[in-house]
């Protein structure tokens, strides 16, 4: 993906971060309490992690719901407001402030390996999504998860670039952004081709109309 929409992302959230905050906190996203923050949340507890990476943490919901006294749980994320308002709310994990480049150049600390690595719709580039992925193979213990909860289209919809203009959010957000779709053919496609195992992919549903909402992508290491 070429720097300037990889700086683009970046840079708008760090624009909308205080929005995002506000929308987390007063739980604006209806999809979010129907159906996928617990779909990720009991796909994690499936695989009973003691070490879990939450990347893209934002303001760390998501970690602080899994954390547990007897868990070691490290939320990241590349925007520092995002971080701060993370570790102020505390709850029991670690935070720390990387971006996907700090990733991808393998600038992270020499953390023990990971039982369990997550992204929450917190993947947005094309081609080097799998750069960012393929890195983080050495932070996984022998038989880890990575597990990928991302928006899923309806089947007509390609792979491709699209800007979120968050029109649809109850808060204003000062700074569009591009994002990339990938289909589930392209998933298992680029999976297979970077020695990456779906696991399981699961479809997660609205649950009163059954409309298809996100995939949960669980993956592992083909070595």
């Amino acid at each position: 993906m070429p720097g300037s929409l990889s700086d683009k992302i970046l840079s708008s959230w760090q624009a909308n971060s205080q929005s995002w905050i506000t929308t987390i906190d007063q739980s604006e996203i209806v999809s979010r309490q129907l159906a996928t923050n617990d779909a990720i949340v009991n796909a994690i507890e499936k695989h009973h992690p003691f070490r879990i990476l939450d990347i893209g943490c934002g303001e760390g919901w998501l970690s602080r719901a899994i954390y547990a006294p007897h868990r070691i749980v490290i939320g990241i994320d590349g925007v520092k407001e995002l971080v701060s308002n993370a570790t102020k709310k505390g709850g029991g994990p670690a935070y720390a402030c990387f971006n996907y480049e700090d990733i991808r150049q393998g600038k992270l600390p020499s953390w023990e390996p990971f039982d369990l690595i997550v992204f929450n719709f917190a993947l947005f580039e094309d081609g080097a999504t799998f750069t960012l992925l393929n890195q983080l193979k050495q932070l996984l213990v022998p038989r880890g998860h990575l597990l990928v909860q991302t928006i899923a289209l309806p089947a007509h919809e390609f792979s491709g670039w699209r800007t979120e203009d968050w029109r649809s959010m109850k808060t204003n957000y000062p700074a569009p952004f591009p994002w990339y779709y990938r289909e589930r053919d392209e998933w298992k496609k680029d999976a297979q081709q970077n020695d990456w195992k779906i696991h399981r992919l699961t479809d997660v549903l609205h649950p009163e109309n059954k409309q298809l909402l996100s995939w949960i992508i669980e993956l592992q290491a083909a070595f």
